[in-house]
């Protein structure tokens, strides 16, 4: 692939279009501007993205065990009982992502965990 210069891009665009060099200048402009940004930038501020702020993986494993509940209303009794230790262990854990506090729970069902 062949790289150009601004000057000899300015040049073909005059030379194709007939221009004094208006055009060119725009052309160049757009080359010269990061689209991701720009893009992403709008896209931001167009639809308040995101949305939703930022969570833990506390917050997203307590809303998976709420819809589990919530899913089966007839059972909800059961299924809360159910959950309740596991609230309280993910409440009380210090693991910063669920991979940790996976391995922190098989460490205290074998016994290793102080």
């Amino acid at each position: 692939m062949t790289t150009y210069t601004k000057e000899q891009i300015r040049e073909a665009v005059n030379l194709v279009i007939g221009d004094d060099g208006k055009r060119a200048d725009e052309i160049i402009d757009v080359l010269e501007t990061d689209v991701k940004a720009t893009t992403r930038n709008y896209l931001r501020s167009k639809y308040n993205y995101p949305r939703k702020p930022e969570t833990s993986w506390k917050d997203r494993r307590i809303d998976a065990m709420n819809r589990k509940i919530k899913a089966y209303p007839k059972a909800s009794k059961a299924r809360t009982e159910h959950y309740l230790d596991e609230y309280n262990a993910v409440i009380s854990s210090e693991a910063t992502s669920k991979k940790e506090y996976k391995m922190e729970q098989k460490a205290k069902q074998r016994g290793f965990y102080l």
